[in-house]
């Protein structure tokens, strides 16, 4: 494997379990990929201090790969939305790869980055990229951990975040992948999901 794109010590495998579900910590519930995205850039008010970052679960069921690219295996698309970074191509398959905070309406990735964090999201027959700013270990959270009645600093978000959750003194938002692949600027190019 090169340098200019490497697996995380975390992959996914969409036909069973990885060495590193093996490896987690197994408790009740179901194992969620941890990430963390750029927040949104607003007033203090909105109870998000500037710089900071968002944590993010999705379900492993989802996650087919978690990958570290480099921008020189990123083909940038000309006169695309703001979020599309370009395409990639992971196992002679072409993928959209999206900035995932940026889609749902939060800061963008920093700019200038020489690798993009990635997780390549399946559901059915439809896979996206997703860049985020940081991927983090895998944790098991049982389903009467989550919260519905949660504070969002924005009405967008609600499309793509179902339930809020606290583990260890940091807030995650529970993402809807259906959501995400069912997003209306993935559709305006032509994405389809399953």
């Amino acid at each position: 494997m090169n340098s200019s794109s490497q697996l995380l010590p975390f992959e996914a495998k969409a036909s069973g379990r990885s060495r590193a579900q093996n490896d987690a910590k197994v408790g009740p519930g179901q194992l969620y990929l941890r990430v963390k995205v750029p927040a949104i850039a607003t007033k203090a008010s909105a109870g998000i201090a500037p710089n900071s970052s968002q944590s993010l679960l999705l379900a492993m069921d989802c996650v087919q790969e978690v990958l570290s690219l480099s921008v020189q295996r990123l083909s940038p698309m000309p006169a695309m939305p703001a979020p599309v970074l370009g395409l990639m191509n992971r196992g002679n398959r072409i993928f959209w790869l999206v900035d995932l905070a940026l889609l749902m309406g939060l800061s963008r990735l920093e700019p200038n980055r020489q690798q993009h964090n990635v997780l390549i999201l399946r559901a059915g027959a439809s896979a996206l990229g997703l860049a985020v700013s940081e991927v983090q270990p895998m944790i098991w959270i049982a389903d009467e951990q989550f919260q519905s009645d949660f504070a969002l600093p924005t009405v967008q978000l609600r499309s793509f975040v179902s339930h809020g959750v606290t583990q260890d003194e940091t807030s995650f938002w529970l993402l809807r992948e259906q959501s995400i692949l069912q997003s209306p600027l993935l559709h305006q190019l032509g994405f389809q999901s399953a």
